[in-house]
């Protein structure tokens, strides 16, 4: 009875230190081939994109080891791992996603950095669990692969990113809610206009510059009346570089603003729209603007309005 319990018992052990060894034969032999792979060392120059295919050709055998891997100190390390796991494609994308709920904090990022770059559905559930890690960078780059997927259902925890404590993560939110194209994150776009932190608010002005006309037009003309001064100011802005068409009468209240940088917005949006009607009003400017941006815009307009005239027939 023993020897028929001992038999299927030694080989499983004989299983098991298989492939214990085989994964070390793979381990060692990713590690003697990355000193090339990785190296900017000028006698390797010829072998660093072989030795990177090399390793790319072991497929997802190589993964668990590459994942190992991304914990190095080096950047050069780290860049060469990140080529190497695009050489290897999509098929990485499910041991990738494990390792999300396995490996540590700094290992947690540079995967979900990895993970930017492909792009699945597939993703979404494990990297939402980690949108609230302690360390900001693993928030950041989760954030930054959700906006890339796409998937509406990362939308809350992009909300609750934009009010992170850290700017670096409240920006790639800001980034990653533009990406998202839903109308639904515009009121916390406009919100990030009064950030304190200038990556946030240039980040939400390049979102809606991004936004389909169709959506934004009606929801930026709403806006703009109870909008904040910083967040009137980028709306403004964004009108003024954008190529959608707006309504004349939602710019006009702006035109004798308190705040020069307010009027100054207001004059570009409205001349980008009907430039013989600012020029009208501008034919006859007040002496005492002391603002100097505001000087400056309309000298601006006055003398593009003026070559424009000159142009024609």
């Amino acid at each position: 009875m023993k020897a028929k319990i001992i038999l299927p018992f030694m080989i499983i052990v004989m299983m098991l230190a298989a492939n214990a060894t085989a994964d070390q034969n793979i381990a060692d032999k990713i590690d003697s081939i990355f000193v090339m792979a990785s190296s900017l060392d000028i006698k390797y120059k010829d072998s660093v994109g072989s030795a990177r295919e090399s390793i790319a050709a072991m497929g997802t055998e190589a993964v668990p080891h590459l994942i190992e891997m991304l914990g190095t100190p080096h950047g050069r390390e780290r860049a060469a791992l990140e080529d190497i796991f695009k050489k290897i494609g999509e098929q990485a994308i499910p041991q990738l996603n494990e390792a999300l709920l396995t490996t540590d904090s700094l290992r947690l990022s540079r995967v979900a950095k990895i993970l930017y770059f492909f792009p699945d559905t597939s993703s979404v559930t494990n990297l939402l669990k980690i949108t609230d890690n302690p360390y900001y960078s693993a928030r950041y780059q989760a954030i930054r692969a959700l906006g890339k997927i796409g998937d509406h259902e990362a939308i809350p925890a992009i909300r609750t990113a934009m009010m992170d404590d850290n700017e670096l993560v409240r920006t790639i939110a800001a980034v990653s809610a533009g990406r998202m194209n839903d109308a639904g994150l515009f009121p916390d776009l406009v919100a990030a206009f009064d950030d304190e932190y200038y990556g946030v608010r240039m980040s939400a002005h390049e979102a809606f510059k991004a936004a389909e006309c169709s959506a934004k037009v009606e929801f930026i003309t709403a806006a703009l009346g109870n909008a904040s001064i910083n967040s009137r100011k980028h709306l403004l802005m964004v009108i003024a570089e954008d190529s959608c068409q707006y309504s004349m009468e939602a710019i006009l209240p702006f035109f004798h603003a308190a705040d020069p940088m307010i009027m100054s917005q207001a004059l570009k949006a409205a001349c980008r729209l009907d430039s013989n009607y600012v020029f009208g009003f501008l034919s006859d400017p007040s002496d005492d603007i002391e603002s100097f941006i505001l000087n400056q815009t309309i000298e601006d307009i006055l003398r593009c309005h003026e070559a424009e005239t000159s142009t024609k027939p």
